[in-house]
């Protein structure tokens, strides 16, 4: 919790054009539990108080849920929530990078595992 509000504090001072760093990193936490397949309701139930947690309660979840679903079935997938983190990745430093990765990782293993799929879509962040 207290990682996520020095997270968020530090994301909401970030000026990127066309980027929203919070919504950006939403997308992508929900965006690495989807990389495996389509969100199951199971895994949503999962990572919602953590979401929750992370984001505040008035965050628009099933927006975020939806329009990640509607880019995948329109063949983007993922692609452009991972350009966007990458592109928020390129104006923090690298202490928040990490806290960034742990925080999603903690919400991604809510379910006890790592997938490779969701290993590899978080990869994307390492190599940028």
């Amino acid at each position: 919790a207290d990682k996520s509000v020095s997270i968020l504090a530090k994301l909401h001072l970030l000026d990127l054009p066309a980027v929203d760093p919070v919504d950006t990193l939403a997308r992508f936490i929900i965006g690495s539990v989807m990389a495996d397949g389509k969100i199951r309701e199971q895994e949503y139930l999962l990572i919602y108080p953590a979401l929750i947690g992370v984001f505040g309660d008035t965050f628009d979840f099933a927006r975020v849920k939806e329009e990640l679903e509607a880019d995948r079935a329109g063949g983007r997938a993922l692609t452009k929530t991972a350009a966007d983190m990458m592109a928020v990745f390129g104006g923090i430093d690298e202490g928040l990078q990490e806290d960034i990765l742990l925080l999603t990782l903690a919400v991604v293993s809510v379910d006890g595992k790592v997938s490779f799929r969701e290993r590899r879509y978080l990869n994307t962040l390492l190599r940028s």
